[in-house]
């Protein structure tokens, strides 16, 4: 009876802990996410940045050689 108590015991700390295990290896992802998309949001914004300027810059040209 003790062994069955102890196993029911055991099993339902090992459920505990897998769902703890889970939130946390989710709010690590979570955070490798968003630290990637800060990261790499930075690159990319300075990216259209810089191809909306070209743009623009290229057009400004176009606009002077037609005149």
């Amino acid at each position: 009876m003790k062994d069955v108590v102890m196993e029911r015991l055991d099993k339902g700390i090992m459920e505990k802990f897998a769902v703890i295990w889970n939130l946390a290896y989710v709010a690590m992802l979570f955070s490798w996410v968003a630290y990637l998309a800060e990261d790499y949001g930075f690159q990319i914004r300075s990216l259209i940045n810089s191809l909306v300027f070209i743009s623009r810059f290229s057009r400004l040209k176009g606009v002077s050689s037609r005149g």
